[in-house]
């Protein structure tokens, strides 16, 4: 009789631990109200689960992201750089990037300033660097550009042609940049008779001058900046430099009495941003070399073919030889060129 009620006890608790629910801990860190979840089973057949609710951002998360979104639809127009020396020409100064060091020259307005940024020319000189020579040589490319920044002109043709010109150069920045090789015929040249390498180490050193020097020393107008090459300044331009880094600038390069089509043709950085902002302009005397004018030509068809009629000019004019314009000032050419491009950006 004992044994019979003691059994009886013991089914009726063995039957009463059976009924309560013990909750669970699923695989993912939440908890189950049923103690019967199984994650294996289709989501529908688990209709007590609940799952934990995603947080919802703090203010500062969204004022972190408005700010993020505000950066990206406003890009930054102007470098807002400082400390640079202004209202004369600066010589003297060095630009050293991987295994390259030379030197450059800067003409700057004496009101550039946080509130005051300005347009840039960098200026690339043919094969000797003749153009880029000591400041007493005359003519010489900073001399003349500097002429025009400080109000003047002492060019007969820049007296005639006058206030424009005189007015564009009082409100740029114009930096001059010495080549840092020189070849095995010892020649100083941005180009002619180099490797491949060295031309893209010339391109990464150009670069890396304007964005780490110029940029962070003077507030430049980032949508009005402009490369311009004479002769062997222009063969690198158009060879090189434009198809590597043109798509980080605003503005056009100009190439004067010289120009190719680029070396590695199949190697073309952000084309879309070369089209959209970086008109070319090649311009020789009607009496320039053959063989140069041929390239010149291959250089413009090259380009028209990559980025449309619309974005590459070509002028021949004056009766001089190689880069001897009727003007004899380059100052005056670029002022032209330059308004064009302004005016085509702008549309």
């Amino acid at each position: 009789m004992h044994y019979l009620l003691l059994s009886i006890l013991f089914i009726v608790l063995c039957s009463c631990k059976a009924a309560e629910v013990v909750p669970t801990q699923a695989s993912n860190g939440g908890v189950f109200d049923d103690g019967g979840y199984d994650p294996l089973v289709p989501e529908g057949n688990n209709s007590n689960f609940i799952a934990p609710k995603d947080s919802e951002p703090g203010e500062d998360d969204k004022k972190n992201t408005k700010e993020e979104k505000d950066q990206q639809e406003s890009p930054k127009t102007t470098s807002s750089g400082t400390g640079g020396q202004k209202g004369r020409i600066v010589n003297g100064l060095r630009h050293e990037h991987n295994s390259l060091s030379s030197q450059y020259r800067v003409w700057a307005p004496a009101n550039n300033s946080s509130s005051s940024p300005h347009s840039l020319v960098v200026y690339l000189h043919g094969n000797t660097g003749s153009n880029f020579g000591p400041a007493s040589l005359d003519p010489n490319i900073v001399s003349q550009f500097a002429a025009f920044g400080q109000g003047l002109p002492t060019l007969d043709q820049a007296v005639l042609e006058g206030q424009n010109t005189t007015k564009r150069w009082a409100e740029t920045i114009f930096v001059s940049v010495l080549t840092p090789t020189i070849n095995s015929s010892r020649t100083l040249t941005w180009s002619t008779d180099l490797s491949t390498q060295l031309l893209n180490n010339h391109a990464a050193f150009l670069h890396d001058l304007i964005q780490n020097k110029i940029f962070s020393q003077y507030n430049v107008d980032l949508e009005n900046v402009f490369f311009a090459g004479q002769s062997g300044g222009a063969f690198f331009l158009s060879s090189t430099f434009i198809t590597k880094y043109g798509h980080h600038y605003k503005g056009g390069i100009i190439m004067l009495c010289g120009g190719e089509p680029a070396i590695e043709k199949n190697d073309v950085n952000e084309l879309d941003k070369l089209k959209e902002f970086l008109p070319l302009h090649f311009e020789t005397t009607i009496n320039e070399d053959s063989s140069i004018t041929q390239e010149i030509i291959q250089s413009r068809d090259y380009y028209t073919d990559l980025l449309g009629s619309d974005r590459v000019t070509y002028v021949r004019q004056g009766n001089g030889q190689h880069c001897v314009f009727d003007t004899n000032s380059q100052p005056i050419i670029l002022d032209r060129v330059i308004s064009k491009m302004q005016k085509l950006n702008n549309n």
